[in-house]
């Protein structure tokens, strides 16, 4: 796991945010990750979530998690990115 944060820091640098701009976060438990991310949003008040478009069944257009995104998030943007 801590290969793949490293490797999310490096891209994210790569993309010109430097280390005090970004800030992880990992949740252990029994939730679902679309439930996490909602909550995450609504409780830290983001005003934008951005999340990729296939899951990890490769779907064409939309994973399961981003379509129930799709559903539920309200009063945010939400981009689902390729």
């Amino acid at each position: 796991m801590d290969d793949f944060y490293e490797n999310a820091y490096q891209k994210l640098q790569a993309a010109g945010l430097t280390r005090d701009q970004i800030e992880m976060k990992a949740r252990i438990g029994g939730y679902d990750i679309s439930t996490c991310i909602l909550e995450e949003a609504r409780t830290g008040q983001y005003s934008t979530v951005v999340v990729g478009r296939r899951g990890e069944r490769d779907a064409f257009f939309t994973g399961r998690i981003a379509m129930r995104l799709v559903q539920k998030v309200a009063d945010q943007t939400l981009w689902v990115v390729p």
